[in-house]
C-alpha cells in the first residue's frame, strides 16, 4: 500500500517535468530523462515522507480521541490523565482566587475597623470637649454664683442679726404670753434655718468640706417628709416611702442630703396641677452607689428644658416665686458628695430625679 502510494507521487512529478520540458522551446534531448527521473524521484521522496508523518501524527491524534470517545461511550466515569491535570490547574486557579478574595475581604475588614475606631475615638473627643467646656462655664457660673451669694449673705446678715437681737430681747419678757412666746420662738427657729441656709450655700459654691456622721435613712427621710407635709398642696393623695433593706443607715453630711430632698419635693409639689402622688425611694446601685430617687406625675419637663433646669437663675416658675438656685445648690452638692443629679421626665406624665451619692466612713471626709 505504501509502495504504491509512492510509485504514485512519482509518476506525477515525473509526467509533470517531462511535459514542462517538452513545451518549453528548445530541443528535447533522451539524456533529459535521466535527469527527470531523478529529481522525481527526490521531490517524491520527500513529498511522501512529509505526507506520511503530517497524515501519520494526525491519524493517530484522531484514533486516539476516537478510541476515547468509545471508551468514554461505554464508561462515562472515566477519566483520564489530560482531565486531571486541567482540573489540578482549574482547581489552583480558584484557591489562588479564593485567597485573593479572602485578603480583600481582610484588608476591608481592617480598614471598616479603623474607621469604626477613629469614628469612636473623635466622637469620644468631641464629647471630653464638650464636658470640659460646659465645666468650665458651670465653673464660671458657679464663681459668679459664688459672689452673688456671698454679697447677698453679707448683705442679709447684717438685718438677721438685727431682727434675731430683738427677737431674743422680746422672748426674754416674762409677760410675754405662751401663744406669743411660742410664735415668736418659731420665728427665731425659721430666722436661724434662712441663716444656716446661706451658710449652707456659701459651702457648697466655695467647696468647703462636708462633715460627716452616721445616718438612719429612714428616720431621716421620715423627718423631712413630715416637716414638709404642712406645706403640700391638699390635692396631693400620697406621698410614699420606699427604702430597700441594704441601705438602713449611710455615712454623710445629713444639712446637705436634707437641702436636696427639701428641693426636690417642693419641686414635685409644685409640677402637680390636681391630684397626684409624690414617691421618694433610697437604695444603692450595683456600683455601691446610694441614691435618693423623688417620682412625681406632674406636669413634666420638656427636652429642651432638660438641658437648662440645672443652670444658676434658671426657673420654669413665675417671676418671684423662685430664685432658680435650687437644683443648682443640688447639683454642687452632688458633686461635693462624689455624686451626680440626673433627671428623666415626660411631658405630661411627670419626673423622676435621681440625686447620687458615695457612701462615706464616719469621720472621713
Amino acid at each position: 500500500m505504501k509502495t504504491a502510494g509512492f510509485f504514485i507521487v512519482f509518476l506525477l512529478y515525473f509526467s509533470s517535468l517531462v511535459l514542462f520540458y517538452i513545451i518549453l522551446p528548445h530541443d528535447f534531448q533522451i539524456t533529459y530523462l535521466a535527469y527527470i527521473a531523478l529529481i522525481s524521484l527526490v521531490f517524491s521522496v520527500v513529498t511522501y515522507t512529509g505526507v506520511i508523518f503530517v497524515f501519520g501524527k494526525h491519524l493517530a491524534w484522531m484514533k486516539e480521541n476516537i478510541r476515547k470517545a468509545m471508551d468514554y461511550i461505554r464508561n462515562p466515569h472515566m477519566k483520564y490523565p489530560e482531565e486531571e491535570l486541567f482540573s489540578e490547574f482549574f482547581s489552583n486557579v480558584m484557591e489562588m482566587f479564593r485567597r485573593n478574595q479572602e485578603d480583600i475581604k481582610r484588608d476591608i475588614a481592617k480598614r471598616d475597623e479603623f474607621i469604626r475606631w477613629l469614628t469612636e475615638e473623635v466622637n469620644r473627643c468631641s464629647y471630653e470637649l464638650n464636658r470640659k467646656n460646659k465645666a468650665l462655664m458651670e465653673k464660671e457660673k458657679n464663681i459668679a454664683l459664688g459672689h452673688l451669694v456671698a454679697t447677698i449673705a453679707h448683705k442679709l446678715g447684717t438685718p438677721l442679726n438685727s431682727i434675731s437681737g430683738h427677737i431674743q430681747l422680746i422672748l426674754s419678757n416674762n409677760r410675754l404670753d405662751y401663744d406669743t412666746k411660742n410664735r415668736l420662738t418659731i420665728i427665731n427657729q425659721e430666722l436661724q434655718r434662712i441663716e444656716k441656709i446661706i451658710r449652707q450655700a456659701l459651702d457648697v459654691l466655695i467647696l468647703d468640706k462636708q462633715k460627716t456622721e452616721k445616718i438612719n435613712v429612714k428616720e431621716f427621710l421620715s423627718e423631712i417628709i413630715d416637716f414638709l407635709l404642712p406645706s403640700l398642696q391638699k390635692e396631693i393623695e400620697s406621698i410614699e416611702l420606699n427604702i430597700e433593706p441594704d441601705l438602713s443607715v449611710i455615712h454623710s453630711d445629713p444639712d446637705m442630703l436634707r437641702e436636696v430632698v427639701i428641693n426636690l419635693v417642693s419641686n414635685a409639689n409644685e409640677s402637680i396641677h390636681g391630684k397626684g402622688f409624690i414617691r421618694i425611694s433610697a437604695g444603692k446601685f450595683s456600683d455601691g452607689m446610694c441614691y435618693i430617687r423623688v417620682a412625681d406625675n406632674g406636669v413634666g419637663i420638656s427636652g429642651e428644658l432638660r438641658e437648662k433646669i440645672f443652670e444658676p437663675f434658671f426657673t420654669t416658675k413665675h417671676k418671684g416665686k423662685a430664685s432658680g438656685l435650687g437644683l443648682t445648690i443640688c447639683r454642687e452638692i452632688a458633686r461635693v458628695l462624689g455624686g451626680d443629679i440626673v433627671v428623666e421626665s415626660t411631658v405630661g406624665k411627670g419626673s423622676v430625679f435621681t440625686f447620687s451619692f458615695r457612701d462615706k466612713k464616719e469621720g472621713k471626709i
